[in-house]
């Protein structure tokens, strides 16, 4: 049984900078891939909306109700509760480490 994904406004905003940093330092091949893909694992989260890990970050506060999916370099944070889904960045945590 498929659920209904939502994007978050701040998912959005997250893909259209993704988007917008590879259009200007990269090519607009590589952000249609890197796009595509991204779009690919959010889509597929409406069959298989529990195959994500919860947070590690997350889990020692006993937060259960969200769940990761890794596209490398990001992950996918999203709840499972109402599928709605929010990019982060994995670079962000660490400044040593930056895009492909």
């Amino acid at each position: 049984m498929s659920v209904p994904v939502q994007l978050t406004k701040l998912a959005l905003a997250d893909l259209l900078a993704i988007n917008d940093y590879f259009l200007l330092e990269v090519s607009d091949k590589v952000a249609a891939k890197i796009i595509d893909t991204l779009e690919a694992a959010v889509i597929s989260l409406a069959d298989l909306e529990e195959r994500g890990t919860v947070p590690k970050e997350l889990l020692v506060l006993g937060i259960w109700q969200y769940r990761q999916l890794i596209v490398k370099p990001y992950r996918i944070i999203y709840q499972i509760s109402l599928i709605k889904l929010s990019f982060m960045p994995s670079w962000m945590g660490d400044a040593t480490c930056k895009p492909c």
